[in-house]
């Protein structure tokens, strides 16, 4: 009775004090620097405890979110070569103006006018740049037109 008191006091409580324990993790044995030490070194003791606090990463690699990953990889390699693997000068760079100016419905709806150009075999950015053209020559023979269409004004004599 008094060995277990006095190995009670020693904090040794149940069991027995081991002088040379065994790492949990790479099964060596080491010389304790303090009572409580459970492993042989700080790599060893983080090693035991990695991604404990997040869990199990079966879910990571669940075959679902690799075929989740395959896609994106896929999709953005899909755009990486349509915008890379043209020539600089054969790319579509149309803008329909910043977003505050242009609603999102509207920018959808000259997406699909382009869309509709390039499937009757035009270029939507010529396109755009023969119709503002067009819209400042209409405007100007309008002027014309509405000038010769008056009587010229008469002077008074």
């Amino acid at each position: 009775m008094i060995a277990v008191i006095e190995a009670v006091r020693e904090g040794a409580g149940d069991r027995a004090p081991s002088t040379n324990p065994e790492c949990p993790r790479c099964g060596q044995t080491f010389q304790r620097k303090r009572k409580d030490q459970r492993f042989c070194s700080r790599p060893c003791q983080k090693a035991t405890t990695h991604n404990t606090s997040r869990g199990s990463q079966t879910t990571a690699n669940s075959p679902i979110r690799r075929h989740e990953k395959r896609r994106q990889w896929a999709t953005l390699a899909y755009l990486n070569e349509t915008y890379y693997g043209t020539v600089p000068s054969e790319r579509l760079g149309l803008s329909h103006g910043q977003y505050p100016d242009v609603t999102l419905t509207q920018a959808r709806r000259k997406r699909e006018e382009a869309r509709t150009l390039l499937a009757d075999g035009r270029d939507p950015g010529v396109q755009k740049k023969l119709d503002r053209i067009n819209a400042e020559t209409q405007a100007r023979t309008t002027f014309k037109r509405l000038f010769s269409a008056t009587k010229p004004f008469e002077t008074v004599q």
